[in-house]
């Protein structure tokens, strides 16, 4: 969709051009499930343990109660 507005660069000229003009497009936000974002919870959560349980994270977390 960018490009087809003439690039980053003109992009936001165009938007506002097309504001003034009464025709801006429609984006379409994705469907989430209750599902997914749980998932998407628990998979940030996991990531989290993973970079806590390394030592160079350890290391730093111990100088932060300073």
């Amino acid at each position: 969709w960018v490009n087809d507005a003439g690039g980053a660069e003109n992009l936001g000229s165009r938007l506002l051009k097309q504001k003034k003009e009464g025709k801006l497009p429609v984006f379409t936000a994705p469907e989430q499930t209750l599902e997914a974002l749980l998932e998407s919870g628990y998979d940030l959560i996991r990531e989290q343990k993973l970079i806590m349980e390394t030592k160079l994270s350890k290391e730093y977390m111990k100088n932060m109660d300073d």
